[in-house]
């Protein structure tokens, strides 16, 4: 029997075969009329240069769509120059250990544009489970967030390789100091100090261009998200740029349409791939700013969003329980809510009408609209 192939009624979407970096965050320049004169404006992507891309959301610092380009042209050719010809070849393996932070978007389109694959650690991992993804993927590179250096140095201890050897494969960010965006700067942890930064490598040069993934080359692996390890150790899962293109096109065409004012929180770990593809990137498309967590927290959630009227938030179903429940979501104005999206895990029906039946009754006009994912 010859297979039966379903199509949808809908037609096929064209799908651009090049790399991650160079859909995003592609530069252009487009001409304007404005009182009466032509003026010639720096565009990244289809936005303005200028407009807001990423916000720390403790300290309200920020970077722009163009200065996340430069920066990740920086931070791209610092490892190149810092680490090549071992472990920032085109086509090597960055693994980056950290919890979300301003820098995070900065360091993940810096190794794309190097022409690097990312493997993303969850940030809770101990030193042993590191260490099985640190070898399995191939990496040679760690970019971690100072609080985690010692589960990095515990990892390369197990793996007898020595302290000196391992701490020069290390790239330091840290996620209270901002000075290299124009925000505030705290102290490193003790254990990060003489350890290679992030703004060390901002400091060295720019690559004049992302490396190219045109055409057939864009079926090499962009990242390397690890399973959860539920039927033994976890598993690495390839995500070619061309993988990475057709789902953030598929996502933003059942995406809520995004107005000029919406502006998205992260709290979701940039690790895993919901937010990783997302978060990270999905909001670039429609030059939706992001105001990034650190972690999750019940409290911060809520003041984060009546500070800074945040409109739509991806969340998983814990989330959900929180604002049916947690005395947060009355002590904060939640009424800039108008877009939950809850993915990665089952979703009951009775949370949801708990959630929008509250919720309603702190808006002065309309309803939360809560609509459910399928998790992957």
């Amino acid at each position: 029997m010859s297979p039966r192939i379903y199509s949808s009624p809908y037609p096929a979407r064209p799908i651009p075969r090049t790399s991650t970096f160079t859909f995003l965050l592609s530069a252009s320049s487009r001409d304007s009329e404005r009182d009466g004169h032509s003026k010639s404006e720096a565009y990244i992507g289809n936005f303005p240069a200028t407009r807001t891309a990423f916000v720390d959301a403790q300290t309200g610092t920020s970077i722009t769509r163009g200065q996340l380009r430069a920066m990740a042209l920086a931070f791209g050719y610092g490892l190149q120059a810092r680490f090549s010809p071992v472990g920032a070849r085109r086509g090597d393996t960055v693994l980056v250990f950290s919890p979300n932070s301003l820098a995070w978007p900065v360091v993940l389109f810096g190794c794309v544009a190097a022409g690097l694959k990312v493997t993303t650690a969850n940030s809770a991992y101990t030193s042993r489970e590191l260490a099985h993804q640190y070898v399995d993927s191939g990496a040679r590179i760690v970019i971690a967030a100072d609080e985690g250096v010692d589960i990095v140095r515990g990892m390369f201890a197990k793996l007898g390789i020595a302290r000196e050897d391992g701490d020069a494969r290390v790239v330091v960010t840290c996620r209270g100091d901002l000075r290299w965006a124009g925000g505030p700067g705290t102290p490193l942890h003790p254990l990060a100090t003489g350890l290679l930064r992030m703004e060390d490598l901002l400091s060295l040069g720019a690559l004049e261009e992302e490396e190219r993934f045109d055409g057939d080359l864009s079926d090499e692996t962009a990242y390397l998200c690890y399973s959860s390890g539920t039927t033994g150790k976890p598993k690495g899962v390839e995500t070619t740029h061309y993988n990475a293109i057709s789902l953030l096109t598929i996502v933003r065409t059942t995406f809520v349409p995004v107005q000029p004012t919406d502006v998205m929180i992260a709290i979701l770990p940039f690790y895993h791939v919901y937010a990783l593809m997302q978060v990270l990137q999905l909001p670039l498309i429609d030059g939706l700013p992001v105001v990034i967590q650190s972690r999750f927290e019940p409290t911060e959630y809520c003041a984060n969003i009546a500070r800074y009227g945040v409109s739509i938030s991806l969340i998983v179903p814990p989330v959900l329980v929180v604002l049916a429940r947690h005395a947060a979501a009355e002590e904060y104005d939640l009424s800039s809510l108008r877009y939950l999206c809850s993915g990665a895990a089952p979703l009951g029906k009775d949370l949801v009408q708990q959630v929008k039946a509250r919720l309603s009754k702190r808006r002065k006009a309309g309803t939360v609209e809560v609509v459910v994912t399928q998790g992957y």
